[in-house]
């Protein structure tokens, strides 16, 4: 894991927060492509993957939970330390989305091509539901969509 201090910035849209990683741990972590990494900013475990600038040159967005959490605002400076993230990125689904994948093997099939990415947005958007009528039918628009997700190409 490398240590180090950065200042945090706005993106150009406004939307949100960043920092720059320094030249010397994208040499050091022998960094290309989009990198996954595992990082504690400002005292907080992050697991993502940094931006690549396009010049050589990285970027981490830094969660607005996180900036809130510790009072944090553009121009204050922050310690980091980062890692490249080698462990299998893998999203369990909800019990009750499980439940529906045992019984469906087209739809669980659909559920093992997602991505993580995807993965992780299906069920935070099940868990994220405040009461059980909005979990339903979040649950019913994901079995839906993994029903008529398209088949892999037969070998």
């Amino acid at each position: 894991m490398v240590k180090f201090k950065a200042v945090l910035k706005p993106d150009p849209t406004g939307t949100g927060t960043y920092i720059d990683v320094p030249r010397e741990v994208i040499d050091s972590l022998r960094l290309k492509g989009r990198p996954k990494i595992q990082a504690v900013i400002a005292g907080h475990p992050y697991r993502g993957s940094l931006m690549p600038i396009g010049d050589g040159s990285y970027a981490l967005g830094v969660l607005k939970a996180i900036q809130q959490a510790e009072g944090l605002k553009h121009g204050d400076a922050i310690t980091v330390e980062l890692e490249v993230d080698t462990a299998p990125r893998t999203v369990e689904p909800p019990a009750d989305l499980q439940k529906l994948l045992t019984r469906d093997k087209r739809a669980a099939a659909a559920w093992e091509r997602l991505s993580f990415t995807d993965k992780k947005e299906i069920a935070r958007s099940l868990e994220d539901a405040k009461k059980p009528e909005t979990r339903q039918r979040r649950l019913a628009s994901a079995l839906s969509k993994l029903r008529t997700s398209p088949s892999p190409p037969s070998p």
